[in-house]
């Protein structure tokens, strides 16, 4: 798949300057940009332990008085066994809690079972309440046959059975002995043809002898009574299990959230060895010694404000337009989220379109956007801090305080905070799927008449929410087919299915329609795609081919400056020699340098080694 183009990793090459970088190369539409001299520079203080923690909280404490808004999007710690002091409170918790997690997921199999079992006598007593009650119900003859017929079977088998004696075998007055030993052959299958008492003096029972007519009397007198007293029995018993599996469901519920802040706590200590990429740094940081007493502790956090310039050029109406324009475009949506190159869609593919528009609209209302804003600066500062105890017992902290500076159009911001949001929700994702939970998304709550299609669920006849997913296509002539990418989402272990069991359905559809005998893959016609993608379920995204449009021909000739000439329209700034270079970027560096000498003021405060 492709890559978030906003990603932490990623910022780097698409703010590069040049045609090729996804910032430059889309100046207009939005701005994602960076001077070169406000990236990736590193202050590196060398201090007591608690120094260079000292400096970071003394500058996250003081962002927020000038306005910054501040986040936490991920840390990864790794501690060496060595040095026993931070293993023990760090990997030993860990540990800790692991055993914690397994004993409550041992304890929420149990209750599974338990409730398992319960629900399967609720089942059988359920059929029992129904046969009764259909018992005596005049109106359909069929179901009150239905049900005289097996609870006569129940009778005969499980209680008439042990009549006249103890044995391992019938009763010896049991119906069932008398057939089996053909004392009398047919009296089970008369017992079953009579329906009432009088039947024995009519019809074809009364030509029966005498001895067998006055045994069925008797056995169809104890049969009414048993009913009388199985009805009450049944009764009694379906309440107390209906009692006891709201008592198991409670239990399991509470089970789960016991867990929920255990999980979360475990999930939050990541280390860096967790990953392919913390291992090959670990391998090769040659600070990180397994002879030695070290640790690592890797803190991301963003930091961004809006940006208003007062420009001389704008009007009052013309700075007042600016502030009125959309945040969530239809560019950024095509282009920022949904796009399977390089959308948010390639690091969540768990998104829909209703989630989407959902959290733009509480992150416009919240405190860290302003949309009236148009530009911001957004500061992204990566702190490596480690410990190291040497064998003379001193102790040293040593922090590297990467920090960058980027300017952001609103637009792309606002993505920037979606992500935040996902980062947010995946940890629920994780929890809710690590206690095997269907994971419920806050849209789901959306009534339903206003819902485009209505599905009925098993248990009661209510409305399921159909969440659109993003369906990524090329439309190559006539013919529709998948982005490879999109269709790689959609069958990852960790992808779109995982919530969504419509999507796995309708992609082996696709897959078993679009082969062919020889093996290779066509496009489907306009219906054949769109009967097994409706759009009731599926957020539709065209994708264009490369070189499909005249803009990418010009970029493959390399016919840059026509086509910046020609193709850059937007709502935001993109003249990149003049306007973004002498204003934009000269803003965002005073900014940098104010957060520079934060820091670098306190590395002068902290004790200095």
């Amino acid at each position: 798949m492709g890559k978030f183009v906003l990603d932490d990793d990623k910022l780097k090459e698409t703010t590069g300057h040049g045609p090729n970088s996804f910032g430059g190369n889309n100046l207009g539409p939005c701005m994602i940009i960076q001077a070169e001299d406000q990236r990736n520079v590193l202050l590196n203080p060398t201090t007591q332990p608690g120094g260079v923690m000292g400096i970071y909280y003394g500058l996250t404490f003081e962002l927020p008085k000038d306005n910054w808004i501040l986040a936490k999007p991920r840390e990864v710690i790794e501690v060496n066994p060595v040095h026993q002091q931070y293993y023990q409170l760090v990997t030993a918790q860990k540990e800790q809690l692991e055993g914690k997690i397994k004993q409550g997921m041992a304890g929420i199999s149990q209750s599974v079972a338990d409730l398992e079992l319960i629900e399967h006598d609720k089942r059988k007593y359920d059929e029992f309440h129904n046969y009764l009650k259909a018992l005596k119900d005049d109106t359909n003859s069929v179901k009150q046959k239905e049900a005289n017929l097996r609870l006569k079977s129940v009778f005969v088998d499980q209680v008439d059975f042990h009549v006249g004696g103890s044995g391992q075998g019938a009763g010896r007055l049991s119906l069932a002995f008398m057939r089996n030993n053909n004392i009398m052959p047919t009296i089970v299958d008369d017992f079953y043809r009579m329906n009432f008492l009088d039947d024995i003096k009519t019809g074809d029972l009364c030509k029966l002898p005498n001895v067998e007519r006055k045994m069925l009397e008797t056995k169809f007198n104890a049969y009414n009574q048993w009913l009388d007293i199985f009805r009450s029995t049944v009764e009694r018993r379906l309440g107390r299990v209906n009692q006891l599996i709201n008592s198991r469901e409670k239990t399991l519920d509470e089970y789960k959230d016991w867990l929920r802040p255990i999980i979360s706590r475990h999930r939050m200590i990541k280390e860096m060895s967790d990953t392919a990429s913390g291992r090959k740094d670990l391998s090769t940081k040659f600070t990180h010694s397994q002879g030695g007493a070290t640790s690592i502790n890797n803190l991301i956090t963003w930091v961004w404000k809006n940006m208003m310039i007062p420009d001389d050029r704008l009007y009052p109406r013309e700075l007042e337009a600016m502030n009125k324009l959309e945040t969530l475009d239809e560019w950024a949506q095509e282009n920022l989220i949904y796009n399977y190159d390089t959308g948010l869609v390639c690091k969540y593919p768990w998104i829909t379109k209703e989630w989407i528009e959902q959290k733009a609209k509480s992150v416009e209302a919240s405190q860290g956007f302003d949309s009236n804003k148009v530009y911001f600066t957004f500061s992204i500062i990566d702190l490596t801090k480690m410990n190291m105890k040497f064998a003379s017992g001193a102790e040293i902290e040593d922090g590297d305080f990467n920090v960058c500076m980027y300017v952001f159009s609103k637009n792309a911001m606002l993505v920037k905070l979606l992500e935040l949001e996902c980062i947010k929700e995946d940890l629920e994702i994780y929890i809710d799927e690590m206690l095997g939970i269907k994971h419920k998304f806050e849209n789901d709550d959306i009534k339903p008449e206003k819902l485009k299609k209505k599905t009925k669920l098993e248990d009661g006849g209510t409305v399921e929410l159909q969440l659109k997913v993003p369906l990524g296509y090329h439309k190559i002539g006539t013919k529709y087919v998948l982005h490879p990418d999109c269709e790689k989402a959609f069958n990852d272990e960790k992808g779109i299915m995982t919530f969504f069991e419509h999507v796995e359905k309708n992609i082996k559809k696709y897959n078993q329609i679009k082969s062919t005998k020889s093996g290779k893959t066509k496009g489907l016609t306009k219906k054949e795609f769109y009967d097994i993608f409706p759009i009731e379920q599926y957020h539709h995204l065209k994708h264009k081919k490369t070189n499909e449009s005249l803009e990418n021909l010009l970029h493959l000739f390399g016919i840059i400056s026509i086509k910046n000439a020609l193709f850059r329209k937007g709502p935001y700034e993109n003249t990149f020699s003049e306007r973004i270079t002498k204003f934009y970027l000269k803003f965002s560096g005073g900014r940098f340098n104010s957060i520079l000498g934060m820091i670098k003021r306190r590395m002068k405060i902290a004790e200095i080694i």
